[in-house]
């Protein structure tokens, strides 16, 4: 079982830069950012608690797998490194994935990140004080308002709409409201500023919770990755030897070096491989693994512990306590963190600057799509253009009704649009572009209605198309049809819920496309036998206890699923038994869909239909 303090740069490696050794340990001196140097033993150096994992007796655990599979076999591997002569090469297999994982698994990627992150949040702010480019980005003054205000004030207009004269158009009202914004848009601006600074306070206070996360869910899904391993494959490995001086470890452990210098691998250009083509790790005082591209010019290592330190996010480790080492010590982060906090704010800048130009060339007249909603829900509907303006209202109200319904205890903030449409297979076919195999279209009954997901402002959203003959059986006279259709728009609302809440419980499989077939096979059965049971419980109305209960129950049962299977999948690398994890895989989604189609609801088509009956 790991332990509780958990090296994310091996001791193997550390022990390469040893200050003094005695029976037992190995001492080196460390040069943090902003602290005094010191000597302390290999131990205590680039490890945390729980880094990886939280030692769990009887489960295997990140940590397990890492100091299974790289640490215990990396002494003896830099050991023989080590006795290399100037020049003579090394394995390419072993070398590239060794330099993979050594990039991605420390502290460096979880601390330029996190600096990078943090560095919107007074750039947001100062974007939120500057009244100038508000109105820019919002449109006020050119009377084409930002897509998401316009929603936003459509959904408030829809709240009032019988306090208003009877008549007025939308267009008027739209009109009334842009005015008043325009008129009023400082004061509105200085009322709303304290609340979004307090907001953003929030959110990027979980800044390093999340980062750390996201750390750990990439490493639980490969040690070594494949864009890395692709790369790094292509060097030819050789081992230098320098007695100029000697070299510091930094804590991005590898660099990328080129015509202008070193920088830490990890932020190397991808389109500048012609230039960037060589790699290297120090192994120790005199000693650096070289991954050099073929034909790529020789490169002047006279600067390599300057690099090393200007590369290093937080503190590099040294053999010795020097003068030539504390004067590096002043260039720490100076190529790690700056340059990552510098490239985000420069990429936002370029944003900022450009707001007015691209509003004005990216908003194209489009047809009005009317929004509908309630308290912080909101989405567009569209219908056909042959539906007269009576029949449009008498839909619009019955799918407000029913989200309205839905809405209480479903998560349906990332419904984006519903669309009614009598050329159903042409809609589909337009609903996002290209299908992906990590976001399966759900098909909803006899082909009546299609959920696609869709990646908008960095996050995921949901969008419907339902046939059009589905809306004008939602307001029929006859009980049947009305029944069935509203069964069926119900079904399409609860897939969508269904949909946002698996993306939360299982974001690394809904939010890219999945190149491991097990695992496509695992999210597809989820997500699409796990929306049918969902949304037919909650159609067919089942039940009396709290309908709540059935979203609480069902993100529980989609978290537990989701444990299960990835630490079966830790576990396969240490036993791969396929027989055994394909059992335990099926096993768990077969708890999952009991317990689903076991769980209660409330009938949620009452009001929906006109009818007092609850269905049984």
């Amino acid at each position: 079982m790991s332990g509780h303090k958990q090296h994310y740069i091996p001791q193997s490696l550390l022990r390469g830069f040893a200050a003094r050794t005695t029976t037992k340990k190995t001492y080196v001196w460390v040069y943090e950012r902003d602290k005094k140097p010191y000597c302390p033993s290999t131990e205590g150096v680039a490890a945390s608690r729980h880094f990886y994992s939280i030692p769990t007796p009887g489960a295997v655990t990140l940590d397990d797998v890492i100091t299974d599979e790289i640490d215990n076999q990396l002494g003896s591997l830099l050991l023989g490194w080590r006795q290399l002569g100037d020049g003579m090469a090394v394995d390419q297999p072993t070398a590239a994935a060794l330099v993979a994982n050594l990039t991605i698994r420390g502290a460096f990627p979880r601390g330029v990140f996190g600096d990078g992150v943090a560095a919107l949040q007074p750039w947001l702010k100062s974007r939120f004080s500057d009244h100038r480019w508000l109105r820019a980005y919002t449109g006020v003054d050119r009377g084409n308002l930002e897509p998401t205000l316009q929603r936003e004030i459509d959904e408030k207009l829809a709240q009032v709409t019988n306090e208003l004269p009877r008549g007025l158009p939308t267009g008027l009202l739209r009109r009334l409201v842009l005015t008043l914004l325009r008129e009023r848009f400082d004061s509105l601006v200085e009322q709303t500023t304290l609340n979004v600074t307090g907001l953003l306070d929030g959110i990027f206070g979980q800044v390093n919770q999340i980062v750390e996360g996201a750390h750990r869910r990439t490493l639980s899904e490969t040690l070594a990755p494949e864009p890395h391993i692709k790369f790094l494959s292509k060097l030819t490995w050789v081992i230098r030897v320098m007695h100029e001086r000697k070299l510091i470890l930094p804590d991005c452990v590898s660099l990328s070096v080129g015509s202008s210098g070193g920088l830490p691998y990890l932020l190397r250009d991808r389109e500048d491989d012609a230039d960037q083509g060589v790699v290297v790790v120090p192994i120790a005082t005199d000693r650096m693994l070289v991954g050099t591209l073929p034909h790529h010019e020789s490169i002047d290592f006279t600067d390599i512990n300057e690099w090393s330190a200007k590369s290093s996010h937080t503190f590099f480790v040294a053999s010795e306590q020097s003068e030539p080492n504390a004067n590096l010590q002043s260039h720490i982060g100076e190529l790690s963190s700056a340059a990552v906090v510098t490239l985000a704010l420069e990429g936002l800048d370029d944003f900022a600057d450009g707001v007015v130009g691209s509003r004005d060339s990216d908003e194209s007249a489009s047809e009005d799509v009317p929004s509908v909603g309630f308290g912080q829900i909101s989405f567009q509907l569209v219908m056909p253009n042959n539906w007269d303006e009576a029949l449009q209202a008498r839909v619009l109200e019955k799918t407000r009704t029913l989200v309205l319904s839905l809405g209480q205890f479903l998560p349906l903030a990332r419904l984006d649009r519903l669309t009614f449409a009598i050329e159903f297979e042409a809609a589909v076919s337009d609903m996002s572009g290209t299908e992906t195999q990590s976001r399966p279209r759900d098909r909803v009954g006899t082909s009546m209605a299609c959920i696609e997901s869709i990646e908008k402002n960095g996050a995921t959203y949901f969008v419907a198309v339902v046939r059009a003959s589905v809306g004008v059986d939602l307001v029929a006279e006859d009980e049947v049809p009305r029944l069935t259709a509203a069964s069926t728009l119900v079904n399409v609302i609860a897939r969508v819920a269904f949909r946002a809440m698996l993306d939360d419980a299982l974001k690394r499989f809904a939010s890219r496309e999945i190149s491991d077939p097990i695992e496509r096979v695992l999210f597809q059965a989820t997500s699409g036998i796990g929306s049918a049971f969902f949304s037919a419980r909650l159609a067919s109305g089942i039940s009396s206890v709290t309908r709540p209960d059935l979203r609480a129950l069902s993100s529980e049962l989609l978290r537990a699923l989701a444990n299960s299977i990835q630490q079966e999948k830790v576990a396969f690398r240490r036993h791969q038994d396929i027989d055994q994890t394909v059992l335990i895989c099926l096993t768990a989604i077969n708890s999952f869909l009991t317990a689903m189609g076991n769980s209660p609801t409330k009938a949620v088509l009452a009001p929906l239909t006109g009818s007092q009956q609850h269905l049984t």
